[in-house]
């Protein structure tokens, strides 16, 4: 889960912000997530899934994964 929520500072972050900002907004947020990560109670059955299309919508059981 880390290195997807990661991504945000790798692809968005350095787009927005100076070079020298990023650096520093990388660090703290890296940070602020591992604490979230670290107070969140679940089990690693979750499929990450980064390709966000209409056709790659998957269905469980007839259901929606989503809906889950």
């Amino acid at each position: 889960m880390f290195d997807e929520i990661q991504l945000f500072c790798d692809w968005y972050a350095p787009k927005k912000l100076s070079k020298s900002k990023s650096v520093q907004f990388k660090k703290k947020f890296r940070l602020e997530i591992k604490k979230l990560l670290s107070k969140l109670n679940y089990k690693n059955v979750t499929f990450v899934h980064r390709d966000f299309h209409v056709s790659n919508l998957m269905y469980y059981n007839k259901k929606n994964c989503s809906n889950r």
